[in-house]
């Protein structure tokens, strides 16, 4: 299992192509887990959401 750098929410809520980069994976990463961060609860259920309705990742991990 991997993680992803930590991203943040806020900045993929204002900017997705900007700052989608840091959970770019490769095909050898099959168990991949995204982390993103933030202390606005709704930008990071947002980001969440739509980061598992566009890519293929094992799981999400939020940090607040």
């Amino acid at each position: 299992m991997l993680w992803t750098e930590f991203m943040s929410a806020d900045g993929y809520i204002h900017n997705p192509p900007g700052v989608i980069r840091h959970l770019y994976k490769t095909d050898y990463e099959p168990q991949l887990i995204a982390q993103i961060f933030g202390g606005n609860t709704e930008a990071l259920i947002s980001c969440a959401k739509d980061i598992e309705q566009k890519y293929d990742f094992a799981g999400i991990e939020l940090n607040m």
